[in-house]
């Protein structure tokens, strides 16, 4: 039966949301669509090395290291499953694809942590693009998971009918998740955000002042300077400018607002748009770049679930 390695459907994966970085409105991320695109070729190598059986490939794949910005014992860490794979294809070959599941599960655990430790966990993403980089995540995590169980029961099969069964597992794993797939990206596309607001932690009664007066200058910065209304603010360069980390002030405003730093950003920049409606005859889409907003979909989402309404219907009403 025909095979769709899982490699290119992670490619696949990777391939639309290059697509969708790519058609932002300039400028765009560089680095974001430099790292896609050698993800994608890295995948697409890998698929056609092990999945089709291109021997010639086999000399690419070597284990390159860096230890720019990492400590010792992370990039330690990171090198564990080639030592584990190393050591396995010495001794107990029949073991490979099992450890390779359960380290595929190890890192999927720790994006998922990393996706439900806060909600403005990737402050050095623009506000515009923070829901489609966690949707990213999610996405990922849910294929990693798939890979893992796939590869867990290779195992199985291997050590029960010498893998017999291997093919049709791989194909029609990849053909399931491909059918899953393309459903989950246009229903994405075209629903609506419906991620909760950030929840308030209970305030340490020493910290309370400290973060109400952090606030206070935050709002005198983003009054004085219109910082919100930059399409290409984040969270790091937010905090810079306050000269206190970033976590600092996602947690005062997590704690004092109840909303996410994102979201509030989001309600400044409809404040904006629903002003510049009111008192100009500008168009909507001017209107919604001047606002700090890149993309109509993103401006119609967030002004309909602030208003309850599209902004063409609320400029008609007022």
């Amino acid at each position: 039966m025909p095979m769709i390695p899982l490699t290119f459907v992670l490619a696949l994966a990777m391939g639309y949301f290059l697509l969708v970085e790519m058609s932002q409105p300039a400028p765009r991320n560089r680095f974001a669509c430099a790292f896609l695109s050698l993800v994608i070729l890295q995948l697409t190598m890998v698929g056609l090395r092990f999945g089709y059986g291109f021997e010639r490939l086999g000399a690419i794949f070597r284990n390159p290291t860096s230890n720019v910005g990492w400590r010792a014992w992370a990039l330690a860490i990171h090198l564990l499953p080639l030592a584990v794979a190393l050591l396995l294809a010495a001794t107990e070959q029949d073991l490979i694809d099992l450890a390779q599941g359960l380290f595929t599960l190890i890192y999927a655990a720790a994006l998922l942590r990393l996706g439900l430790r806060e909600r403005d966990t990737f402050p050095w993403v623009d506000f515009n693009r923070r829901d489609y980089v966690r949707r990213a995540l999610w996405c990922v995590l849910a294929l990693m998971v798939v890979s893992a169980i796939t590869d867990s029961v290779i195992a199985f099969d291997s050590w029960r009918s010498q893998g017999a069964n291997i093919p049709a597992i791989v194909g029609w794993t990849s053909i399931v998740i491909v059918a899953l797939f393309v459903p989950y990206l246009f229903w994405q596309k075209f629903s609506a955000d419906r991620s909760p607001a950030a929840t308030g932690a209970v305030t340490a009664p020493g910290d309370e002042a400290a973060e109400k007066e952090l606030l206070g200058r935050l709002d005198r910065l983003l009054e004085s300077t219109q910082l919100h209304l930059d399409p290409d603010l984040n969270l790091i360069r937010m905090a810079r400018k306050l000269g206190v980390p970033a976590r600092q002030v996602s947690t005062a405003i997590n704690r004092q607002r109840s909303v996410s730093v994102s979201q509030l950003i989001n309600s400044l920049r409809i404040e904006e748009a629903c002003r510049l409606l009111k008192e100009t005859e500008l168009p909507i889409t001017r209107v919604m770049l001047q606002s700090g907003f890149i993309t109509k979909s993103n401006f119609n989402r967030e002004f309909s679930r602030r208003l309850g309404t599209s902004p063409s219907a609320w400029r008609l009403e007022k």
